[in-house]
């Protein structure tokens, strides 16, 4: 079962905070523990938005297959082998789910606006200079590239679109001041 000293901080993230239509997120602070290993919803639960609730449980589902495998043998190490190997894109997925869901949600449209601007940055980038950046965004590539490098190109794209902007915003500014 469930180890007792989890249980108060389960039952305090299961009720923080109101209800999305969408289904409850989770966002475990720990994937295993002796005996025990969380796997699907139970270990990192998201909304529908990019229909990754399924994928991501089957990941899971891999990355306790390869601790298994480099435990060898040994089944007390598998918790840790698998909570470190699984939780940077369980937590990943997360943000970018939550990201998303701002779009539908109107509560912080900064967040969004990092996955469009990835979006739009990184499919120029990716018709301008393909062998630098790659075939298309990461985040277009969901299911078949690790979160947590979709999570970051989000993140890069995502502060070289303001960068651009604030250069040609100050560009317009000097423009019409009359300094170029």
């Amino acid at each position: 079962g469930v180890p007792q000293e989890w249980v108060p901080e389960v039952a305090a993230q299961a009720f923080a905070g109101q209800a999305s239509p969408a289904g409850k997120r989770i966002r475990c602070s720990q994937l295993g523990a002796p005996g025990v290993v969380l796997l699907g919803d139970a270990a990192h639960a998201v909304t529908p938005v990019f229909g990754q609730g399924a994928n991501s449980g089957l990941e899971s589902c891999s990355v306790l297959g390869q601790a298994l495998q480099a435990a060898g043998g040994k089944v007390e190490e598998v918790p840790a082998v698998f909570d470190a190997a699984r939780k940077p894109d369980a937590h990943a997925l997360y943000e970018i789910d939550r990201k998303a869901y701002s779009f539908f949600s109107k509560k912080d449209p900064l967040d969004f606006l990092q996955l469009l601007s990835h979006v739009l940055l990184g499919t120029i980038l990716s018709k301008v200079m393909p062998f630098l950046y790659g075939r298309q965004p990461l985040l277009l590539q969901l299911g078949s590239a690790p979160y947590s490098r979709i999570l970051s190109a989000v993140e890069r794209d995502s502060a070289a679109a303001a960068v651009l902007l604030a250069g040609l915003l100050a560009f317009v500014a000097c423009k019409i001041a009359g300094l170029l």
